[in-house]
């Protein structure tokens, strides 16, 4: 049987993401120009939604979809425990 559709679930219940998620978004931040933002403020800044609404909202400003891309960079190739 082929897979035809894949659901991940990127909030800690699968795998624990407790701190590359929240590193992810501070070297993203960093990346474009935001301001120093630590772990703890990502944190708190998740229950504004989608990873592309909490990026702007810690950079600053409105960013290009291109510029959100770059939290999604920044999350390739890291390592997580189930």
């Amino acid at each position: 049987m082929a897979v035809e559709e894949l659901v991940w679930d990127m909030d800690g219940t699968l795998v624990d993401t407790t701190v590359v998620l929240p590193a992810a978004f501070v070297r993203a931040v960093r990346a474009l120009d935001g301001p120093a933002v630590d772990a703890g403020q990502v944190v708190a800044a998740y229950w504004r939604g989608t990873p592309e609404v909490i990026l702007e909202h810690l950079v600053g400003r409105p960013l290009t979809v291109t510029e959100t891309e770059v939290y999604y960079r920044e999350l390739e190739g890291v390592e997580v425990a189930p």
